[in-house]
């Protein structure tokens, strides 16, 4: 795993947003770790997630989100990290 930040922070409703091109036949890991607060992880292929449209959300109450996403063709896929509350000091892991 690669780690794009190693201690974001956003306050409440605020978005930290990241994409990455993810080669054919490979899975996208993504993955949110450490630090306070609450963060919640949405990823979509081909356009930016929002809070109603995404491929993965995890909808867990802390920092700890995973996504696993297949890739069975080259793509473009957004990630988007929201201060459900505010959070700092978390790392953002993406690998494929």
């Amino acid at each position: 795993m690669r780690t794009i930040t190693p201690g974001m922070s956003a306050v409440r409703g605020v978005s930290r947003s990241y994409s990455i091109e993810v080669p054919a036949g490979r899975t996208l890991q993504v993955r949110i770790a450490g630090g306070q607060g609450d963060a919640d992880l949405y990823v979509q292929r081909g356009t930016r997630p929002t809070t109603t449209q995404w491929l993965c959300r995890p909808h867990l109450p802390h920092n700890e989100e995973r996504c696993s996403i297949h890739s069975p063709e080259t793509a473009l896929y957004f990630i988007r990290v929201y201060a459900y509350r505010s959070f700092f000091g978390v790392r953002l892991n993406v690998s494929y």
